[in-house]
């Protein structure tokens, strides 16, 4: 299939900074998308593919017109079960610019993102939700004007709107985040959640659920499609990012998420940030 890669950065309202829109459809093949962590709200629509979630420890079995809302911070990653036609779209909300909006449904969104949340529309409100970004995608490969801006972000508040009519229902479908994988493998995931910090690496967890390194090893790769080593750095790089966000200093952060040496850190931290710790604390407005 021909790729499809659309992004587009909507600044309709200054004091609410920029939305980010995207649309992508292309071969999706195994072991192609890495675990990463916004710094925002995500809306992530599945339209279609042979894909399953992971965000944080919860593990989702998608289907058409599912919506995944991500709080910012979360460890995600889509998982690809076969080579398939993978088509998506996601909306990336800065978390100031939430808390400016005087809408309602955008402080449901935050609350739904702390969740971790699986939104499952009703098919008439599905399909209503799918041609909006439709719409969204097709203005966003026009040359754009003022009018054109303003009609997507309107088109991106409407979307939210109908996803915050349906938010209460999402636990209808919380055993979607049991499916999918075997237990030890949901079972570490929710232990790594819980211990990121005192975990030192894969040795101490196979031994905490009474099975080989090489077991737990190949077990989690294959379900998760990285290792556990490299789930457990990103989510204390996770944690890490939370912790300057608030002021802590770059030592402070350091021992606090479980890592013994500061370079160390420093290096891990530039690698999956993109800056240093230092950088990330002063861009923040902490430093």
């Amino acid at each position: 299939m021909e790729p499809l890669k659309i992004e587009k950065k909507i600044h309709a309202l200054d004091r609410c900074g920029a939305i980010t829109f995207a649309h992508k459809s292309d071969i999706g093949r195994k072991n192609e998308h890495t675990l990463h962590l916004n710094d925002h709200v995500e809306i992530y629509i599945f339209i279609k593919g042979d894909v399953h979630y992971l965000v944080e420890d919860r593990y989702f079995v998608l289907q058409e017109g599912d919506v995944l809302v991500i709080s910012p911070y979360s460890p995600h990653v889509p998982i690809i079960k076969n080579e398939c036609d993978y088509e998506r779209f996601y909306l990336l909300f800065p978390t100031d610019a939430l808390s400016e909006y005087p809408a309602a449904p955008m402080q449901a969104l935050l609350h739904a993102a702390a969740r971790q949340t699986l939104i499952r529309l009703p098919d008439s409100e599905k399909q209503t939700a799918i041609s909006l970004l439709y719409r969204m995608s097709e203005l966003s490969q026009r040359s754009f004007s003022a009018h054109a801006e303003l009609l997507l972000h309107a088109l991106a508040v409407e979307f939210v709107c109908l996803l915050n009519m349906n938010i209460s229902g999402e636990e209808r479908f919380a055993d979607e985040a049991t499916r999918g994988i075997p237990p030890l493998v949901r079972h570490v995931l929710e232990y790594i959640q819980a211990h990121a910090a005192e975990i030192t690496g894969i040795a101490p967890i196979a031994e905490a659920f009474y099975v080989s390194k090489q077991h737990l090893a190949t077990i989690f790769k294959k379900h998760v499609g990285v290792t556990v080593n490299e789930y457990l750095l990103t989510k204390k790089i996770s944690n890490a990012k939370q912790l300057l966000e608030q002021g802590c200093s770059v030592t402070f952060t350091c021992f606090e998420c479980g890592f013994n040496d500061c370079s160390y850190f420093i290096k891990v931290f530039k690698r999956m940030v993109g800056m240093t710790p230092n950088k990330y604390l002063r861009q923040n407005g902490k430093g």
